[in-house]
């Protein structure tokens, strides 16, 4: 039972992370993007939501790799993140998984899944406000 729940909650925060009814084209004249202590640099403190979803639906990294998603009815789910390399994964427990940062901008970042039903699928996801207002 207990690995069930780990799996729901774990696939609802990639949810938000890789919907992709619309998949983005990635912006590959995009300038180099950031790894290791660069990319956690540009994601902490930060908050995320995807470019296609709800306002109320929106993901941020916290120190100590804490990440928590809140969804559009208002439920908050934590997982743990991390930065391996040019990708960033999130965990719940031991059940995890990572996603390619493929473009960086002022206002957004770029990920593209990397295994899955999404696998190959990007996101561009907004940096927002915590009520998932787009900043800049």
């Amino acid at each position: 039972m207990m690995m069930k729940d780990t799996m729901r909650i774990l696939f609802a925060a990639l949810a938000a992370f890789a919907t992709v009814a619309h998949p983005v084209q990635a912006d590959t004249s995009a300038a180099a993007v950031p790894s290791g202590d660069a990319l956690v640099e540009l994601v902490l403190g930060k908050h995320v939501r995807p470019e296609n979803g709800s306002k109320g639906q929106v993901a941020s990294f916290y120190e100590g790799g804490v990440f928590k998603q809140r969804t559009p009815g208002g439920d908050v789910r934590e997982l743990s993140w991390r930065v391996e390399g040019s990708q960033i994964c999130l965990a719940n427990g031991d059940q995890g998984e990572c996603f390619q940062v493929i473009s960086t901008g002022d206002d957004h970042i770029t990920l593209k899944a990397l295994a899955g039903k999404r696998k190959e699928n990007t996101q561009k996801m907004l940096f927002v406000n915590e009520q998932g207002i787009p900043q800049g």
